[in-house]
Order: structure tokens, then sequence, then C-alpha cells
């Protein structure tokens, strides 16, 4: 910037205060809580998936079945298909 340079102006919101110790003492709070609530809630959705898979153990194990005859009978078109080909 040379001398014939314009004056810098402000802002047009005006300037805004420095942040104070305070308040980024509460945001680390507040991040800090946020990661303890999300971590409690982690958990509870962990025992509840565990819990429902050990209750309905049954129906898993059917899933899984159904799963595996799928994917074997997908593996055997793929493979008659690249016999054809």
């Amino acid at each position: 910037m040379g001398l014939d340079a314009p004056a810098v102006e402000k802002p047009a919101g005006g300037a805004k205060q420095p942040l104070r110790r305070s308040t980024m003492a509460k945001d680390g709070q507040r991040n800090t809580y946020k990661k303890f609530l999300m971590l409690v809630v982690g958990f509870f959705i962990l025992i509840l998936g565990v819990t429902l898979i050990l209750a309905w153990w049954q129906d898993v194990v059917i899933l899984f079945k159904g799963a595996i005859g799928m994917i074997l009978a997908l593996g055997g078109l793929l493979t008659l298909y690249t016999l054809n080909k």
C-alpha cells in the first residue's frame, strides 16, 4: 500500500469485541457436555441394539440364512454369466 491508498473502512456492523476468557470457557463446557450426552446416547443405543439382537435371535438367524442364500444365488448366477460370455 502506498501513500495514495484509500483509508481502510470500518466494517458495517462495527468492530466486534474480542472473545473473553469466560465466553471461551462456557463454549468448552458446552462442548464437553455435548460429547458426554452423545456418549450416553451412544451407549444406550448400543445396549438396546444388542438386547434386541439377543431377544430376536431366531429371527436374526433366519435373516442371515436368507442373506447367505441370496449371496450364493447371485454368485452362481455371476459364475454362469461369466462362463456364457
